[in-house]
């Protein structure tokens, strides 16, 4: 039986609109609690479940708002808790750190009205600008576009910009709050765009900023992630977060090299004003490899004894040695079916495992591989573009087949010992010079295959690149060529899909790959992209764009933005 929310006497005690709308919820809940689902139609289904998730959301806000007033008033306190999250830790039976971060999102979410308002303008003129302005992206929505929402009232500027895409006028309101708040997560969190594991990935994004960042930038930042969260899932977010941060802290520190060389005489210090090196700390190291140092120092692992015949492995790794990990192993854990062509049982963990055990025992049959002498290795492929790899401050980092984001420190250090393949590219990133007609996909091909897609190009998909086979748009039996611009990257589900279920693909006008569904999914036949995997193009790579936009923000911001800000 469900224990109601309020009895008798609190609904008469108290006329509290907050009292009065959470009781009339839990009244409408329960009345619903038994009705079948089995009745309703799939497209009522559909959009029940995109409606419940952002009605969640917004009861999260709401929740969070009656935490950050429980902590202003010492509930915790109150009844003998050391703090407000020990309290929720106790009441609500949360993990403590899930309590403690309640805590303080909720203390950054405490946004008024005029912040909400130049929040919500930077949401409007996202969904005019954002990739999905111009390409639907995603699995298609049979509600006929419920998910997808966007307000069209209120006019939007769409020329004054940062390099961000962040309307200039409304960081002039939500600069003031800067480092204190967050308001266009508040903003997205209360309309439920996104949910509280965005938010809190954007909280924990924000922290990885330096400290001396102009309040401008800050606030762009915050705005930016908080626009993306609507297009991303958490996990995703948090890499293009890593991708800002590294960003953001190479244009910082050329931005404060160059001040510093205009106060300072560079002749007489021996200054080189023509580099574009970043400021380096005391012990030589850049800010953005302080994060990669931390995860490697948290390297570990090994195995415990479980009483029963079986150990339990456990560990820790950076992301770079997790891609190298899987990269060895993923050969091995492929599918085995069995002679009679029966599917292989085991699940994608069960096979990794079983691949790692092969690993070692191939490792230990070929002494050559272990250590004395230097054997044959798995290749661990990454793209990056040239301004990354010379470590030019502002550029993003460098992505893995996996696509985990690789800190240009880490990526100079692996093309010490690598291979390094040139593949020139225009500037929507598409491959120009490595096209070759031949049946099968070459080596070169592959390598811009993945600089281009970076993972399966269906949209909505995550799978990575490591996953993917090489599809022929117009196949090689009708005519097409082996060539890029008749290539797309799918995984073995969605070339499935393509192959026998009435998707067809397409390059678009950048070049990209196009996924175009079947009139009975979509009767319009909407093109649509993924863009699971080019978040590394939301932050672009010129190295100078932030900095030159933050450089103009030392005396406010621009009334008419330079072109380089107006063309992001």
């Amino acid at each position: 039986m469900l224990v109601r929310m309020f009895d008798s006497t609190d609904r008469a005690a108290s006329g509290h609109p907050l009292v009065v709308a959470l009781d009339a919820v839990e009244s409408a809940i329960s009345s619903v609690d038994d009705a079948p689902t089995w009745g309703l139609r799939s497209d009522e289904l559909a959009r029940l479940v995109v409606a419940h998730e952002a009605l969640t959301a917004r009861l999260a806000s709401l929740g969070l708002g009656l935490v950050r007033e429980a902590d202003r008033r010492g509930a915790g306190s109150a009844v003998g808790a050391p703090s407000t999250a020990d309290w929720l830790r106790d009441r609500l039976r949360l993990d403590h750190g899930v309590a403690k971060g309640r805590v303080e999102l909720a203390a950054l979410l405490d946004v008024d009205g005029p912040l909400l308002d130049a929040a919500r303008l930077v949401h409007l003129a996202g969904g005019v600008t954002g990739v999905d302005a111009h390409h639907r992206t995603g699995y298609p929505d049979p509600t006929a576009d419920g998910a997808g929402r966007a307000d069209t009232d209120g006019a939007v500027d769409t020329d004054a910009r940062t390099g961000l895409g962040v309307p200039v006028a409304a960081l002039r309101e939500l600069s003031r709050a800067a480092r204190r708040l967050l308001p266009c997560t508040a903003w997205a969190l209360r309309d439920g765009r996104v949910c509280v594991e965005h938010a809190q990935v954007i909280r924990r994004a924000l922290k990885r900023l330096p400290a001396g960042i102009d309040a401008m930038v800050w606030a762009e930042c915050e705005a930016f992630l908080a626009v993306h969260a609507t297009r991303h899932d958490p996990r995703s977010l948090a890499r293009l977060g890593s991708h800002l941060a590294t960003a953001v802290t190479g244009a910082h520190d050329l931005a404060g090299q160059r001040e510093r060389e205009a106060t300072t005489d560079a002749a007489a210090v021996g200054v080189d004003t023509a580099t574009d090196e970043p400021h380096r700390n005391d012990d030589g190291r850049l800010d953005g490899d302080r994060g990669e140092e931390r995860a490697e120092a948290t390297t570990m692992f090994g195995f415990a004894d479980n009483g029963d015949g079986t150990a339990r492995a456990y560990g820790c790794f950076s992301a770079e040695a997790a891609d190298l990990i899987t990269t060895a192993l993923a050969a091995l854990a492929a599918p085995a079916p069995a002679a009679d062509g029966t599917a292989d049982p085991r699940g994608h963990a069960t096979r990794m495992g079983d691949a790692l055990v092969e690993l070692c025992r191939r490792a230990m049959d070929a002494g050559d591989l272990l250590p004395g002498a230097r054997g044959a290795r798995p290749h661990l492929t990454i793209t990056a573009s040239l301004g990354t790899l010379r470590k030019q401050p502002g550029c993003p980092k460098a992505v893995s087949m996996w696509g985990t984001p690789i800190t240009p420190e880490a990526l100079r250090r692996l093309a010490c010992d690598a291979g390094v393949s040139r593949v020139l590219t225009d500037p929507a990133g598409v491959p120009l010079d490595v096209g070759r007609q031949h049946r099968t996909v070459t080596h070169g091909q592959w390598v811009a295959l993945v600089a281009r897609d970076q993972g399966c190009a269906f949209p909505g998909c995550a799978r990575p690149a490591a996953w993917t086979q090489a599809h022929h748009i117009t196949h090689w039996a009708d005519g097409g060529t082996t060539d890029l611009n008749n290539l797309v990257l799918l995984c073995g589900h969605h070339h499935r899909s393509v192959h026998h279920r009435g998707w067809t693909v397409r390059l678009g006008a950048d070049g990209h790959p196009e996924l175009i569904p079947p009139p009975w999914i979509d009767p319009a036949r909407q093109p649509r992209r993924n863009i699971y995997h080019r978040l590394v193009d939301a932050v672009g790579t010129d190295p100078l764009r932030l900095d030159a936009a933050a450089g103009s923000r030392r005396t406010g911001p621009p009334k008419d933005p330079p072109d380089h800000v107006r063309a992001a």
